[in-house]
């Protein structure tokens, strides 16, 4: 998502001939779900136990984010 934005930026400023925005990295957080009962993650460099990812994560693949960032309802 965060990549998104820039992405979206420099190709209009592709099209208008203006100079390209780079993308300045955060913290690096990352979840990632393998199946319903298991995952991995980390969060500013630190490790995460299973257990919070597949609370935060692994269950539902946090899709409820991608409706509310949509500003849509999830059917």
């Amino acid at each position: 998502m965060l990549h998104a934005d820039i992405a979206v930026s420099n190709i209009k400023n592709i099209l208008s001939g203006k100079e390209l925005t780079s993308y300045q990295t955060g913290s690096l957080t990352m979840l990632l779900a393998m199946g319903p009962d298991d995952g991995v993650g980390q969060f500013n460099g630190w490790q995460l136990p299973r257990f919070l990812v597949t609370l935060g994560k692994s269950r539902n693949l946090l899709v409820w984010k991608s409706w509310s960032d949509m500003k849509q309802s999830q059917p």
